[in-house]
């Protein structure tokens, strides 16, 4: 699973967003259909988005600059569900139902993920003089409801160990953005659809996958997106970023349920 993060100022995001959508017109790509990346590049015989390889070509440039020139900044992080699972010794064939899944524990992933993104911005906010933000995330239906609670959860410094950075940053957090919001990717937003093609082609450069890419102008896509993503890479959250992310009573709720598995298991 990956994610991607962008910063941008509230009258910067309006210009960037603009230009993406001059940009969209350009190659004739519909304002009123909601934007994704896997349809421009990849559905060639199902999607009426699909970019030919020298069109797609022609489009990637042209973002590349509008993020080159952009002030704005970019974090991708991604994590292994595996990982998590072994991590909490979550059996590899277990499927979380809507009856056994009390405690968000399907949507860990997601939550792990995006608590990293909500404390990457709280920590931007507070380097900067009373500066204050809000967030505008990709709306995915009744999966929202996930995204809310970790919101909730990340400003509540309680949830962390007292001494621990993640306490801290929880209260900056909880002081410093103020709102979140669900917006589809239908043209209005030109910066959460560049966050599509950023985190796209940062998900096929994980899976090695970029090749293919190449006569799409994909590899030069990423080369230049790389140069603003934070610390320059894709960063991967492991065991000691569970710890870090994951409050200690869910932990311990979830360690209580895969114990109550195995025990099923057994008698």
């Amino acid at each position: 699973l990956l994610l991607t993060g962008s910063i941008v100022q509230e009258e910067e995001d309006v210009k960037v967003s603009t230009y993406f959508n001059y940009t969209k017109q350009k190659y004739k790509i519909p304002n009123d259909i909601p934007f994704h990346s896997y349809d421009l590049f990849e559905r060639k015989a199902r999607s009426p988005q699909y970019l030919l390889p020298k069109k797609a070509r022609g489009f990637l440039k042209s973002v590349s600059e509008i993020i080159s020139l952009s002030p704005i900044r970019v974090m991708v992080v991604a994590v292994k569900k595996d990982n998590i699972r072994k991590f909490y010794s979550i059996p590899p064939k277990h499927r979380f139902s809507p009856t056994s899944d009390k405690f968000g524990f399907k949507d860990l992933p997601y939550d792990i993920l995006a608590k990293e993104l909500f404390f990457w911005f709280a920590r931007y906010l507070s380097r900067q003089k009373h500066a204050l933000g809000h967030i505008i995330a990709e709306a995915r239906g009744y999966s929202d409801h996930a995204l809310l609670q970790t919101f909730l959860d990340a400003q509540e410094e309680a949830r962390f160990s007292s001494n621990s950075s993640e306490n801290r940053t929880a209260s900056k957090f909880k002081k410093r953005v103020s709102s979140i919001a669900f917006e589809k990717k239908n043209g209005l937003r030109g910066t959460l659809e560049m966050v599509d093609l950023i985190s796209y082609f940062s998900y096929q450069f994980l899976q090695k996958n970029l090749r293919p890419f190449t006569k799409s102008g994909g590899q030069l896509f990423w080369k230049h997106i790389k140069e603003k993503v934070e610390k320059q890479k894709i960063q991967a959250i492991r065991g000691a970023g569970f710890q870090r992310l994951v409050p200690y009573v869910k932990a311990r709720k979830l360690a209580n349920y895969t114990t109550r598995m195995k025990s099923r298991k057994s008698n």
